[in-house]
């Protein structure tokens, strides 16, 4: 977890910093709520804590600068401050804060609120950056190779949102966690551990459940031919290429025009015939 601190007072930050430590591998600090915007944008945090009463920019107003962003809207926020009427509060229940701790602050009650936000809301990074981006849709890659999937990403991103995973399991938890789910996946051959058959058969039994239509699920083989046994398990075959051109050509079968059709673009070239 990353956790960034926003306080103007250097003594209840490092109050703070000793009770999240523990929950903690990235403590980062802010005087003031324009600071903290800085970092936000910089350093993109787990959990924002905040106080409310802070020069430059107040805690009110970082709050509803963070729920007017579209990249950050969803970070829990737990807001620190001596301030206990009702219409404080109640303003900023309205603004959408995470929870709220009164000083001053009793270590073990922010470290057990701390706790329960963590638990509730420590998925919203991993939430959005599954979800779609302006409308596009969406393709997932899992490939153990980062210039590989690097690659799938420069040739699709211009028409579509692109998720990218190392692992099979760590593919079968990107497509769990968006709404709408991932039409289109691109599983390389040769995944470690949870394979690319068994991660093909959970990712269509996954939108099954939630009565959604299976992805279409298509194998990139290095090899020059995949058995007619494989090849039955995959929605289409394409041949694993570093080629930019060519691999959008490849895909394009089993991808909306657009990607095809820009400019630049290869020639079609056919999948990889089943040996």
């Amino acid at each position: 977890m990353k956790i960034l601190i926003a306080d103007d007072d250097p003594i209840v930050r490092a109050v703070v910093a000793r009770v999240v430590r523990q929950s903690a591998d990235d403590l980062i600090e802010a005087e003031n709520g324009l600071d903290a915007l800085q970092a936000i944008e910089r350093d993109d945090p787990d959990v924002l804590i905040t106080d409310l009463q802070m020069p430059v920019l107040d805690g009110f107003e970082l709050v509803q600068t963070v729920r007017a962003s579209l990249r950050h809207r969803t970070m829990p926020i737990v807001c620190l401050s001596s301030v206990s009427d009702r219409d404080a509060i109640a303003r900023l229940a309205e603004m959408g804060i995470t929870d709220y701790v009164l000083k001053p602050i009793r270590p073990r009650d922010l470290a057990d609120r701390l706790r329960i936000v963590v638990t509730k809301h420590g998925r919203w990074k991993l939430e959005r950056d599954a979800s779609p981006v302006g409308g596009q849709p969406g393709v997932l890659i899992i490939d153990p190779d980062a210039p590989f999937r690097a690659l799938v990403t420069l040739a699709l991103a211009p028409d579509f949102s692109v998720v990218e995973a190392p692992t099979g399991a760590a593919g079968v938890t990107a497509f769990r966690a968006r709404t709408p789910r991932m039409a289109t996946v691109l599983i390389s051959e040769g995944l470690q551990l949870l394979d690319e058959e068994r991660v093909a058969a959970l990712l269509r039994r996954l939108a099954v459940d939630h009565g959604e239509m299976p992805p279409t699920v298509i194998l990139v083989s290095a090899s020059k031919s995949v058995s007619d046994g494989k090849a039955a398990g995959f929605d289409g075959v394409i041949r694993r290429t570093l080629v930019l051109g060519d691999f959008i050509a490849a895909a394009s079968r089993w991808l909306p025009k657009a990607a095809a059709e820009r400019p630049g673009a290869a020639a079609p070239v056919a999948p990889v015939a089943p040996a």
